[in-house]
């Protein structure tokens, strides 16, 4: 804030997921630019926007690259940019930030911990005209289309189209469970019976669950909760 109230145009998080989005959030509708130093976990935007992993050339893409606009997202009053969760999602997102170790394979270790005692609970989506309840293990809003480290949970999803995507996901056996995790970080996930991905502008979900995650960090919520999109709102630099 004291940056852009210096008159600052580029403002550069060095860091994951967590610190673009402490960043982004503040330019928000404003004229300056976001560039990103990836040196996060997951790095799921930065990889979404083929922003380089390689320091020296994610510096290169700050200092020479183009600036575009992108979508911006939001659950009730928190923004997100990547991805935001309920369920198994949120569950995961706490145990790895309560976590001493960083990186792919301590995430994936959780992952298939707590995917062990996988549980359903009921909720009330209701998006594109519609109203629908139903059991579900997560439900993920993605706005752009990966979690991080190219685990893509929307595979396309364009984080330029002034949508999201809603993907639920229902409980499942562990032989369907490791085929899902296949499917996600090769890209190739589709509509199936236990999961499904569908685009939308707004979504209000009903449920008695209390955590939420917001580009990987816990939060509480508390009922009802609103996603929307708020659609090239965000200026970033990528590659040329």
């Amino acid at each position: 804030r004291q940056l852009l109230e210096e008159g600052y145009t580029t403002i550069v998080a060095v860091g994951g997921d967590g610190t673009v989005n402490e960043i982004a959030k503040e330019l928000v509708g404003k004229e300056a630019s976001l560039g990103i130093l990836p040196l996060g976990s997951g790095n799921g935007l930065a990889r979404h926007m083929k922003i380089p992993l390689n320091t020296n050339r994610a510096i290169e893409t700050v200092l020479k690259g183009k600036t575009v606009k992108i979508d911006a997202a939001k659950l009730n009053e928190h923004y997100f940019f990547s991805v935001a969760g309920i369920g198994f999602d949120a569950e995961v997102s706490r145990e790895f930030a309560q976590s001493e170790n960083r990186g792919f394979f301590n995430y994936l270790r959780i992952i298939l911990d707590l995917g062990r005692k996988i549980r359903e609970f009921k909720v009330t989506l209701s998006y594109n005209g519609s109203s629908t309840e139903q059991d579900i293990a997560t439900i993920t809003v993605a706005n752009s289309s990966q979690y991080g480290n190219n685990a893509k949970i929307a595979p396309n999803a364009d984080i330029q189209d002034g949508k999201l995507n809603a993907c639920t996901l229902g409980k499942m056996n562990f032989p369907r469970a490791l085929s899902f995790l296949i499917s996600l970080v090769t890209g190739t996930l589709k509509n199936n019976d236990v999961y499904q991905c569908t685009a939308i502008e707004r979504l209000e979900l009903e449920s008695e669950e209390q955590w939420a995650h917001i580009d990987g960090d816990p939060i509480r919520i508390n009922g009802k909760v609103t996603f929307e999109v708020l659609p090239s709102s965000l200026s970033i630099i990528c590659k040329s």
